[in-house]
């Protein structure tokens, strides 16, 4: 089955509950847990009060943060959603070292490259080193099913899925997101925490927070409470080190 083989040869997954995050050698990094105490839960983006205002009109909208393990910086995360005819292309790019003294201790690196029709994924394909063992992950929309192969074995899934598309604050309704990563299907629990204040390059941008839960790990999102807008994301390694995206560029707002 390509469960069993993609958890034998499952990369640490960073980031990616989207990343639902997980394994082995991505130790110095991973398998998050919950850091933010729960607030009053909501049981879906809209009882959260978020609202989906619709962004300026683009062809290109781009994420870009700076990666912070505590206080160390030690890489990039960056996120580009453009249009190609009716769909949606997201590619994101990670690039991730950790360094103790003059040694790189953890080496990552990964690539993603996702279409979209309206709120379902068509296709996928993803590439990772980490830290010198690679990945490959693919998968698209064939005769009614979702296909996903790791390249030796593949998984016929429901044909409308996600991702952990941070991006596209309507993932937050998903119970079941698809691990681009790992080409795993992760059960998932959303819910709304609390409003915040999010600095984005010294200006405080009001938000809502949310936490995803999966079978081993969590992470922490915040959105804008204006246009639902991707801020920020935060969690807590397994040695208690706070991972940080820091903003560096968010989509404009509309006027």
């Amino acid at each position: 089955m390509l469960m069993s083989r993609l958890t034998e040869k499952n990369p640490p997954s960073c980031f990616s509950i989207y990343g639902a995050l997980l394994s082995t050698g991505c130790r110095v990094l991973l398998i998050l847990t919950l850091w933010l105490s729960a607030g009053t839960h909501a049981n879906s983006l809209e009882d959260s009060g978020l609202t989906l205002a619709q962004q300026r009109e683009s062809s290109l909208s781009e994420w870009r943060f700076k990666v912070f393990l505590d206080q160390r910086e030690i890489g990039f995360h960056d996120f580009r959603v453009s249009t190609l005819g009716e769909q949606l292309r997201m590619e994101t790019t990670a690039e991730f070292d950790v360094k103790i003294l003059f040694f790189n201790a953890y080496r990552y690196r990964h690539r993603n490259v996702e279409l979209w029709d309206s709120d379902c994924l068509t296709s996928l394909n993803s590439s990772t080193d980490a830290n010198g063992d690679d990945f490959m992950i693919s998968g698209a929309v064939n005769d009614g099913r979702f296909i996903v192969s790791d390249g030796d074995d593949t998984e016929s899934l429901p044909p409308c899925i996600q991702s952990f598309a941070y991006w596209n604050p309507k993932f937050l309704d998903a119970t079941n997101l698809l691990n681009s990563q790992t080409g795993k299907l992760e059960s998932v629990s959303i819910d709304f925490e609390d409003e915040d204040v999010v600095q984005v390059n010294g200006t405080g941008i009001n938000a809502h927070r949310y936490v995803i839960k999966a079978k081993d790990a969590a992470i922490t999102l915040w959105y804008a409470s204006a246009d639902a807008r991707w801020l920020a994301l935060q969690s807590i390694d397994d040695n208690g080190r706070t991972i940080r995206y820091v903003p560096q560029a968010i989509p404009a707002l509309e006027p």
